[in-house]
């Protein structure tokens, strides 16, 4: 009996220790939103296609927490890309997390409809300041000078070309850093546009931070994290420092 015991101990030590060995294997799958439906390279079913290939245990998309047992196709639309909503629906087989942030004064509620335009809230106070920057000359008058149209024409011409591979690979990413930059030097031209640099920023930052507790909260498991062009730089800059990852960068879109 005690050689019994002795040997189950031993079986689990090896058992969980192979489970902490094995590196947890992750995908930043860079989506492009609506332009999913224009650009031959990188379509809706490309999309799909790679993440089956891929083969996940889990799937983590740019959806609220909150909303993820969501149903009412009304408030998906308004609130949420159609690449994520397509993906929420699809793989059923396959257990999803929601890893999108809409502000901290709507965590664990539901987002009013009009959400979009209620100017009390953190979002809807940064959009204020945002169309009060775009309408602000000094501002208008550097932003010309700046080569930030540029990058972002450099930028929109890869959305509507490029396949999910060459935006992994390509320059998209140095682009929004660069691009991020030069907006940050602008916006520093008056204080009071501070806020929405701080908003915005504080929300790329969430959304990377929250995929990066689902890789801690799910070691060994393959999972796939989807997230709009623009935030996957920053998901790149986070979790590379990570240990014990193994980050997947070929795609198979076929």
């Amino acid at each position: 009996m005690k050689k019994y015991f002795q040997l189950t101990a031993l079986f689990l030590f090896f058992s969980v220790s192979l489970v902490f060995a094995q590196k947890t294997q992750v995908m930043l799958l860079p989506t492009i939103h609506n332009a999913h439906d224009t650009n031959a390279n990188y379509t809706y079913q490309k999309m799909l296609n790679i993440i089956k290939n891929f083969k996940p245990d889990l799937i983590a998309i740019e959806i609220r927490p909150e909303d993820m047992s969501q149903t009412d196709s009304l408030y998906l639309y308004t609130f949420y890309r159609p690449d994520m909503i397509l993906v929420k629906n699809k793989f059923p087989n396959i257990p999803k997390v929601g890893i999108d942030f809409q502000g901290i004064d709507m965590v664990g509620k539901t987002l009013p409809m009009n959400y979009r335009k209620d100017t009390t809230t953190a979002n809807g106070k940064a959009g204020l300041i945002n169309r009060a920057l775009n309408r602000d000359p000094v501002f208008v008058a550097a932003y010309k000078g700046s080569g930030v149209a540029e990058l972002e024409k450099k930028r929109l011409a890869l959305i509507a070309t490029a396949s999910a591979q060459e935006l992994i690979d390509g320059p998209f990413d140095s682009y929004s850093n660069l691009m991020a930059e030069k907006m940050d030097s602008l916006r520093a031209l008056k204080p009071a546009y501070a806020q929405f640099q701080i908003s915005s920023a504080f929300r790329d930052q969430k959304l990377a931070d929250n995929v990066k507790e689902v890789i801690l909260n799910n070691p060994g498991k393959r999972i796939i994290a989807l997230s709009g062009v623009n935030h996957h730089g920053l998901y790149v800059q986070v979790m590379s420092k990570m240990k014990g990852v193994q980050f997947i960068n070929k795609v198979n879109d076929r």
